[in-house]
Parts: structure tokens; sequence; C-alpha cells
């Protein structure tokens, strides 16, 4: 037993402690005896406590493992059940299919996609758009989500809005998939809002990715979008519409009284840039430049003369501005900054003024010329002008051909190669051919042969706008 007074340990029986002398009364040793039961029972009641709590938690933790396990499964399940009635173009039912999985687990990318495929096969794109939305909050890190829905903006021609979607990702977490994506789409959005060749003829069609816009000589010149398979023709303004350009989420033109305007792809903010008379203007990045010479910003501010003359007519290439000056004839170039304003030839004017590499074609319209009505080309240092065997009142070039209506054959159209070579009638059945737009392979062009539609519209005339490949086939009628 042990001494209270000292703690040291003594035989079972003693009544003496044999270290300090205290005196030991006879139930003392029954006293130490429950003291240490107690002391091992407390002991080994702790060490059953936390026994018992540690095996508590792991119940737990299984248990939240078992469920999670489970829901994932069961949403999974879920998810299969959306992508079989999917497939089956059971957009209703495959619509109940993803919602109970993002009911089971709301964190299942899969699930807002499949949502977002089955309301786009209903035709409701908004709502698709919402579901994605709703994704990204409830899976922020999932890339799929973000790339769906900035295809989804791209395919609608919503570029920019696409491209700053994945931009917002980018900036918490760049992956590769992001990366690609974005450049991807970059690439798809116009640096010029449309050729120099199709300005030149009255800009009445452009293309961007998979869209086309266009002037309907149908509808009294209105502004149309379509894609360019020809489906979803969408009507974009009530005016006449004429030079567009297009350039990321944006078209530009000019109304019947020549004021540059604005609009968002999708017909929203409609907006006037200028109130001058503007004949011509091209979209380069971020700086509109036209006639005069002026540039300004895109969004209309920033106006700057680039140098003051009397043309109409000016392409815009690299770093240099190409102009005529009709009234004081000659053929100039000069930078885009306002420096080295260059005459490269004194007597020609031209139209239709087109600079292919190194060399600068046009229509000479000069009364003192004798190559007026043909169509000529000078060296951009101003050397070599040579006139074609040409005669036309208007052409288009596009990968080394011209495209033109010839004067000498009832203005019907034909191809050329730029070199003078491989000269092709396109079409026989058509004449009085004027405004030859090219985008992708098929040509666009007016015809003014046969009868003349005059408009309530201001008396606007209305002649037919057809498109044949740039083979010759298919032509055909645009509405």
């Amino acid at each position: 037993m042990f001494c209270q007074k000292c703690g040291s340990e003594n035989l079972e029986y003693a009544k003496f402690c044999k270290d300090c002398g205290e005196r030991f009364f006879q139930n003392q040793s029954r006293f130490n005896s429950l003291s240490i039961s107690k002391k091992n029972f407390t002991k080994k009641q702790k060490i059953t406590t936390y026994v018992f709590g540690i095996v508590a938690i792991m119940i737990i933790v299984i248990g939240v493992i078992i469920y999670l396990n489970t829901g994932t499964r069961l949403a999974a399940k879920q998810v299969e059940d959306g992508k079989r009635h999917l497939a089956s173009k059971q957009f209703n039912d495959s619509i109940q299919d993803f919602e109970k999985a993002i009911k089971t687990d709301k964190n299942t990318p899969q699930a807002y996609m499949g949502l977002a495929d089955a309301y786009i096969g209903l035709d409701n794109d908004q709502k698709a758009e919402e579901n994605l939305q709703n994704g990204i909050k409830a899976s922020p890190e999932s890339d799929v989500l973000y790339i769906k829905l900035a295809d989804m903006y791209s395919d609608e021609g919503k570029t920019e809005e696409a491209v700053q979607i994945l931009k917002d990702r980018s900036n918490t977490a760049k992956t590769q998939n992001i990366q690609t994506q974005i450049e991807k789409l970059k690439s798809t959005i116009n640096t010029y809002g449309n050729t120099p060749g199709n300005i030149m003829n009255s800009g009445l069609v452009a293309g961007q990715g998979n869209w086309l816009y266009y002037s309907n000589s149908s509808d009294n010149w209105n502004l149309y979008k379509i894609r360019a398979d020809g489906s979803e023709k969408e009507k974009l303004n009530n005016e006449i519409s004429s030079r567009i350009n297009v350039a990321g989420d944006w078209i530009y033109y000019t109304d019947k009284n020549m004021k540059l305007y604005r609009m968002r792809t999708d017909a929203a903010k409609n907006t006037l840039l200028d109130d001058d008379s503007i004949m011509i203007f091209y979209v380069i990045g971020d700086w509109i430049y036209y006639n005069g010479i002026y540039k300004m910003r895109t969004d209309g501010t920033e106006k700057t003369l680039i140098t003051k003359t009397d043309n109409y007519i000016i392409n815009v290439q690299d770093d240099w501005i190409y102009y005529s000056a009709l009234l004081a004839g000659g053929i100039h170039k000069i930078r885009k900054d306002g420096s080295e304003n260059t005459q490269l030839d004194e007597m020609d004017a031209g139209a239709n003024l087109s600079v292919v590499g190194d060399w600068v074609y046009y229509v000479n319209t000069s009364l003192f010329s004798d190559g007026a009505g043909y169509v000529h080309k000078i060296r951009t240092d101003g050397s070599e002008k040579t006139k074609l065997d040409i005669k036309t009142s208007n052409f288009n070039i596009v990968d080394d051909w011209i495209y033109y209506s010839n004067s000498s054959d009832q203005s019907k159209l034909y191809k050329i190669r730029a070199d003078g070579t491989d000269n092709i009638k396109l079409s026989d059945d058509i004449k009085l051919i004027t405004s030859i737009n090219v985008v992708g392979d098929w040509i666009y062009y007016v015809s003014i042969d046969g009868d003349i539609k005059i408009t309530s519209l201001d008396q606007v005339m209305i002649f037919p706008i057809y498109k044949i490949r740039t083979d010759g086939t298919e032509n055909q009628p645009v509405t």
C-alpha cells in the first residue's frame, strides 16, 4: 500500500510508513486499493471515450462519403438518361432528367450542358444560355461550361462577348483549353470590316464567321443577316443600308442620307456615329477611315483630319491610304498618320481603286486620258503604269482573279486573272451588271436589266441582287 503523506510504497499490513513514520489506520489498505481502482477506472474511461469518439467520427466520414458517392452515381445515371432522351430528340424528357441530376448534385456540369442542348433543340436559346450561366455559378471551375456558353454567343454572331466570357475564366485559371478557344474565336473576328473590293462596289454584302450581312433589295435595301447555309434569316433594321462593315459584335453602315451608323449584330444599340455625308469608309481595327480624308474611333470619338481633298474614292491597305482626287485628277497615297502624301499618277482618275500586293488597280475615269473606261494598274511606287484589256465600269479583285462586268459584252459577268490571262464569261443569262461583291466562293451582284421597281420610300429604285458561284454555277436571286 502507499503512504498518503509521502507516497512511499509499504507492505500491505504495515502500521507505520517505513520512510516518514506516518501511522497507518486499519482501513488504510482498503482506502488505497479503492483509490488506485478509481484512478485506473478514470484512465480507462478516458481511453474508452477517445476510442468511441474516433469511431464515431470515422462512421460519420464514411457515411458522408457513401452518401456523396451514391448522389454522384445517381446524378451520373440521370445525366445518362437525359443524354439518351436528347439523342432521340425527346427534349422535354431530357430536360426533366437533367434537372433531376442537378437536384441530386448541383455540381454536375454535364447536366447543365445537357439542359443547354435540350433548350437549343427546342429553339429556346435564351433558356439554354441561362442554364449555362447557372452551371458556371454552381461549378465555376468547369471549363466546358465557359466554352459551351462562348460557342453559343459566337454562333449567334456575338464573338466579342464570347471572347470576354473566356477571358473572365482565364483571369481565375489560365488553362490550355480556355487559351486555345480564345485564340480560335479571335481568329474569326474581322480585322477589316469588309474587303476593299466589296466596299468599292457599294458594300452590299459582308461576311463574318458563319453569318452573312447584306442589303436586301427585295425589302427596300434594308439590312438583313442570314447564316452561311441559308438558314435563320433575320431583318435588322428598317432603312436603306449600304457600305456594310462587320467587325466583332458591331455592324457599320450608311443610310440613304450617307450618315454613318453602327449597331450590334443582334440589332441592339443602333447609334449615329457621324452626321457628315460619308460616301465610302473602312473599319480597320479600332479605327474608321473615310473620304475627306478623315479617321475616327469605332465609337465615333477622336475624329481627325488626315488630309483635305475632294476625293471620295479611297482604299486603305496596311499603313497606306490610296486615293483618287476625282475633280483635280491623279492617283495618290498617304500614310495613315498624314505623312508622305505622294502622287503616283498626275492625269488618271481612278474608280474601284484596289491594291493587290505592290500593284494599284483602277478603272480610269479621266476624260483627258486615252484609256478612259479601261482597267489600269500601276506600281505602288508610281512606276510601270499599264493599261489592261478590260473595259468595265466596275470590278472586284479576289485571290488573283478580277471579277468584272464586261462593257464590251452588254456588261455581263466575267472573270480574268490579274495578269490578263484566262478571260472567262461566268453567265450569259444576265446583263447590265454592277456592284460586284465577293464573299467566300460566291459572287453577289446587282442587275439593272429588266423591270425597275419604284417603292414609296422616297422613290427608291429597286434592282434585284443575284449570287453565283465563282466558277459560274448556281446562279440564283437573293431575297
